[in-house]
């Protein structure tokens, strides 16, 4: 008779997900410690702590108050993006931690766009409560109004950006990538473990009605919190969909 093989950690991965998903483990609930998991699937601690890792990553596990231990999360609605970051219902304590704020010559691509001068580089952290869910990298004419308001950000933002220069808004256009994020991003969301953490990056750029560039981002959102829709024209006959589609304007 075959000898059988030690399972591996995604092997015991893919056994807690089943369980999970299929209501064995309702939210909230406490996984038990490794020692237990290591004698239950028989295997080394390291083993199943990778497997916990990973399914942290997924969205699956969440920290319990013993660090040490993994607890079923709750389920998190998700973002699409379609209004102002502290006014969106899929979080429950939104709030922006300033992380950078200086007026500085920008680099080559964006000095290309907004023009090579000076500019406003504001870079952030946000959360949902304790949960840092994206990262923000931006870039603006510096004004009087912009700079109270990156000190005490609140309120509608593209609207009164356009309307501090004179302006109406006019497109938003952004490029969106997913990535397993970078040892440094991870620290900034507060990753915990080695396991891989899937994010999102969204390079923005807004124009007012105009064509002047208002602004020039790098978004990096934790993927697991966020969700994307849009609608793509496939007809041609009388009922079909314009050509050009109005997309919802997204905010910080």
């Amino acid at each position: 008779m075959a000898e059988r093989r030690p399972l591996r950690w995604m092997d015991i991965a893919d056994v807690l997900r089943a369980e999970i998903l299929s209501g064995q483990w309702p939210a909230g609930a406490e996984l038990p410690n490794l020692h237990a998991l290591a004698e239950r699937f028989g295997v080394h601690r390291a083993t199943v702590a990778t497997a916990l890792q990973h399914l942290t990553a997924e969205g699956l596990l969440e920290a319990a108050e013993d660090r040490r231990k993994r607890r079923v999360a709750r389920r998190q609605a998700k973002s699409r993006r379609a209004v102002a970051f502290w006014e969106d219902p899929a979080w429950r304590e939104p709030r922006i931690e300033p992380v950078g704020f200086r007026v500085e010559a920008p680099p080559p691509a964006v000095a290309a766009r907004m023009g090579d001068h000076p500019l406003l580089h504001w870079q952030t952290r946000q959360f949902d409560g304790d949960e840092v869910v994206a990262l923000s990298d931006a870039w603006y004419e510096p004004t009087p109004w912009l700079i109270d308001f990156a000190l005490h950000p609140e309120g509608a933002f593209y609207e009164r950006l356009a309307a501090d220069r004179g302006l109406t808004l006019g497109t938003c256009h952004e490029i969106i990538e997913a990535r397993i994020a970078t040892p440094e991003e991870q620290r900034a969301f507060r990753h915990p473990g080695r396991a891989p953490l899937v994010v999102l990056v969204v390079q923005r750029e807004v124009r007012a009605a105009t064509g002047e560039v208002l602004e020039v981002a790098t978004l990096i959102d934790r993927a697991t919190r966020y969700a994307l829709e849009y609608t793509v024209p496939m007809g041609s006959g009388p009922d079909a969909p314009p050509t050009n589609p109005k997309r919802r304007r997204a905010k910080p």
